[in-house]
């Protein structure tokens, strides 16, 4: 089981289709069971990554579930050149990674 301390590490393109690939290593820093845990990159694509997962109980129809929260902040670096990678391309990648996930969770948690 992971908890605090535990590193992943993961390979990611770095532009969607084009084939050379990055490693991308997180650490986590805390972790508090069924709340959230919270990693920081270790090492990676950008000048500082710190992102937290927070888990909360809901009940919707009769139904009980998880909605689970993403608060992520970063810097890209690399001065003016990475505010316009970050407008341009960074932050929408980002925000296709976080729907792929959170939509993979999804299907996991249904079966």
């Amino acid at each position: 089981m992971a908890g605090t301390g535990s590193e992943i590490t993961i390979s990611f393109r770095t532009l969607p289709y084009f084939p050379l690939r990055s490693a991308w290593t997180a650490r986590i820093i805390e972790f508090e069971w069924l709340r959230h845990f919270r990693d920081v990159q270790a090492s990676g694509p950008f000048e500082m990554f710190d992102h937290t997962h927070s888990f909360q109980a809901e009940n919707r129809e009769g139904r009980t579930g998880t909605i689970i929260h993403d608060h992520v902040v970063y810097e890209v670096g690399v001065g003016p050149l990475g505010v316009i990678a970050d407008a341009l391309i960074v932050r929408m990648l980002l925000r296709q990674m976080f729907t792929y996930r959170h939509a993979a969770t999804a299907r996991q948690l249904e079966n």
